[in-house]
């Protein structure tokens, strides 16, 4: 890398004295020796270099892929999809307008997801080439994962520049659809449904699928690995 490249990140000597500076520190306070930190220069130290770097750039990727959610104004259907839309209430039987909201109440509790932690789960057994939306979510709430809910796909919509390029992955040469089933929304008509994004034509667009139609390899869903 040129030097004025470099000079470009650090914008100036002050930056690298501070960043150099805070290493010291550290090194110091674990009981190293001037010596010893000052070795570090050597060539004879630049496996431990390399390592400190690995280490340094491990860090910056983990910053870049976390996402922060504004849990001060919950998903609003109205408001994204349009008049009539709300989120689910009651029973998958019965109408949708009363009882409690169908959402992961573990998800809604997230201030924060780490883009690189997400998995995609389909739920499909073995021998299987789809199975309705509605079986789907019965098997992702028997795996305890955190199922990804509206508000978090929102925030990806509204910050298209944090969703990982690896999102963009057809599978078998098919667009994927990329579900939040941590929220169940009900359509005006009555239909139960969950939001998705999808990659197409050089951009990121989204849909809102029918829980009742069939869902296939195509159709993974976002999730967090439930913890012990």
């Amino acid at each position: 890398m040129a030097r004025k490249d470099i000079a470009s990140i650090v914008s100036g000597v002050g930056w690298a004295c501070d960043f150099v500076g805070k290493l010291v520190d550290g090194l110091l306070a674990k009981g190293h020796t001037p010596e010893e930190i000052h070795s570090l220069v050597t060539a004879k130290s630049r496996p431990a270099m390399d390592k400190i770097v690995e280490e340094v750039s491990n860090f910056l990727r983990s910053i870049g892929s976390i996402l922060r959610i504004n849990r001060s104004t919950p998903f609003n259907p109205a408001k994204f999809l349009g008049e009539g839309w709300s989120i689910w209430r009651g029973p998958a039987d019965g109408d949708g307008l009363s009882g409690n909201e169908e959402q992961d109440e573990r998800s809604l509790a997230l201030t924060e997801v780490d883009l690189s932690k997400v998995r995609f789960e389909t739920c499909l057994h073995d021998g299987e080439s789809s199975i309705t939306g509605e079986e789907k979510l019965k098997r992702l709430k028997e795996t305890g994962h955190i199922r990804l809910d509206a508000k978090v796909f929102q925030t990806l919509w509204e910050n298209k520049d944090k969703i990982p390029e690896s999102w963009k992955e057809k599978i078998d040469g098919n667009i994927r659809y990329i579900f939040f089933d941590g929220t169940t929304l009900r359509s005006p008509d009555g239909d139960r449904r969950v939001l998705s994004l999808y990659w197409s034509d050089g951009g990121w667009r989204w849909l809102c699928f029918w829980l009742s139609l069939d869902w296939r390899a195509l159709n993974p869903s976002a999730v967090l690995a439930k913890t012990a």
